[in-house]
């Protein structure tokens, strides 16, 4: 068990450096009991904070609605079979927000007019795009780079090409996606505790 006196003055230190650093309190807040950092960030925990924090803002969500997932939370991509390597692997985040899932679902609503107009939707080889717009969307996950060409998401990949640059010193690119609930977040990222299972028979 941790020492409570080391764990206390650990939280006494950061509050009164941050204090003095002139981080406002609900920051500060936000930092000690919202967040806690994935396997990818390990000694690199302000960089973390510091990414997990403008997406919050930037989105308008929680902090803590937003999760790492593959490799970079685990260390190991049990579908790539391939460990977490430096500036070599993604960031993958996923933000679990109801609004924020409607949002994106309505505006790929209105650009596709209701879903009768399929010109807006991006071509990928060997892909259908529109079909694997809604499997995912009923499975509670939104996928951005399977949705249709508009402004919402001409500017969430502005936001999120703008963190793979700024974060090239740790990773290859950051992306993100959007669950409905937690329950579909959960049920997705069982399917990873399947296929390990399922690699031990």
């Amino acid at each position: 068990m941790p020492d409570a006196s080391v764990a206390l003055e650990r939280v006494v230190t950061f509050i009164d450096g941050a204090k003095a650093a002139g981080t406002q309190h609900v920051v500060i807040a936000r930092k000690l009991f919202s967040y806690d950092h994935p396997f990818a960030f390990e000694g690199n925990q302000e960089k973390a904070f510091e990414l997990f924090n403008k997406t919050a803002n930037q989105f308008r969500v929680p902090i803590n609605h937003i999760k790492a997932v593959g490799s970079a939370q685990l260390g190991y991509s049990f579908l790539k079979k391939t460990p977490f390597v430096t500036r070599r692997s993604d960031l993958d985040l996923a933000i679990i927000d109801p609004p924020l899932f409607q949002i994106y679902c309505e505006a790929g609503y209105r650009v596709t007019r209701g879903y009768t107009d399929l010109t807006a939707f991006p071509r990928r080889d060997g892909v259908d795009v529109p079909k694997a717009f809604y499997q995912s969307l009923a499975r509670g996950f939104f996928r951005p780079d399977y949705m249709p060409i508009c402004t919402e998401r001409e500017t969430w990949f502005r936001f999120f090409n703008a963190m793979s640059r700024l974060h090239s010193n740790l990773f290859k690119t950051v992306n993100c996606g959007i669950y409905f609930s937690s329950s579909f977040f959960d049920a997705k990222q069982s399917l990873i505790v399947d296929q390990y299972l399922e690699s031990k028979k």
